[in-house]
């Protein structure tokens, strides 16, 4: 279902997920999207002082922006600043933001130049919003549009790294297994869809790590399943795991997800394990035995 505002499209986050799994010649949104973001990002800041280098702790570089020094007050009044590593480095991956620049769009054009990438010719459509981003690029990366793109960013990663720091120290304490090693948005890891890597028994294994919604996760006498999940077929990862802050599920990868309807359905036979997380006590148990 359509919804309309002063008589022009309005996206919601599930709306941007859902285009995310649209294809033009094979490529789906997504990652058009992430092309397009990392192409205007490289655009506005590598020839300024607000580009450089990160390294995580196992010695990766990547490349980004840096020291943006920005501050903003949310609508709530709290106040925040970007972190040294910017922000901005996740706008490629990050539907809020999506959804927020497409809204910014059809709110200051007119019903004639919407962008409708719900039921239009995606193609057509998908080349309106580039425009809109490359035409726009210094007030959408550094100008009157960056504050609440920030803050988009801020919501979601509090989520995203607070799930992380929670499946990784349930490994970190499982006897059976050593050398845990986390990987920082961004980096070459991550964007191949390794979130975690760790020995089990003195073999290496990797891990993707997703946030579920209690109402949005359902468990039949065949099945685990979770709703409304933005995720893609992983190859390269040996386990998912899916974690609501408050307990975490941990499953054998495999083909598992369906992108047009954004779902995981696991099978009995890919459980894993379970852990509870209450007022940052782990309660450890093993996983796999």
């Amino acid at each position: 279902m359509i919804i309309r505002c002063s008589g022009k499209i309005y996206y919601n986050e599930n709306d941007v997920k859902k285009i995310y799994q649209k294809q033009i010649n094979g490529i789906t949104i997504h990652d058009l999207n992430r092309k397009l973001f990392n192409e205007v990002k490289y655009e506005v800041f590598s020839k300024t002082k607000n580009w450089g280098i990160s390294v995580d702790k196992y010695g990766k570089n990547t490349h980004g922006v840096i020291n943006t020094e920005k501050k903003w007050i949310n609508s709530v009044q709290d106040k925040y600043e970007d972190p040294y590593w910017s922000n901005i480095n996740y706008w490629d991956n990050n539907y809020k933001v999506t959804t927020r620049l497409l809204n910014i769009h059809n709110k200051i054009n007119t019903v004639d130049k919407e962008i409708n990438l719900l039921d239009g010719d995606i193609s057509i459509e998908w080349e309106k919003f580039q425009n809109f981003i490359r035409k726009n690029k210094i007030d959408i990366f550094c100008g009157k549009y960056t504050d609440e793109l920030l803050d988009c960013v801020r919501e979601t990663r509090g989520i995203g790294d607070e799930n992380e720091k929670i499946v990784y120290c349930i490994l970190l304490n499982n006897p059976n297994i050593t050398n845990v090693k986390q990987f920082g948005s961004g980096s070459v890891e991550d964007k191949s869809g390794i979130d975690i890597k760790f020995d089990l028994d003195g073999i290496n294994k990797t891990m993707q790590i997703k946030t579920f919604k209690n109402n949005k996760k359902h468990e039949t006498s065949k099945n685990y399943i979770f709703e409304e999940i933005t995720s893609w077929e992983y190859t390269n990862c040996d386990y998912i795991a899916l974690s609501n802050n408050s307990i975490v599920y941990f499953f054998d990868n495999g083909s598992y997800y369906n992108k047009k309807e954004l779902k995981y359905t696991f099978p009995i036979s890919s459980f894993r394990g379970k852990n509870n997380f209450i007022i940052y006590l782990y309660r450890i148990f093993r996983l796999w035995k």
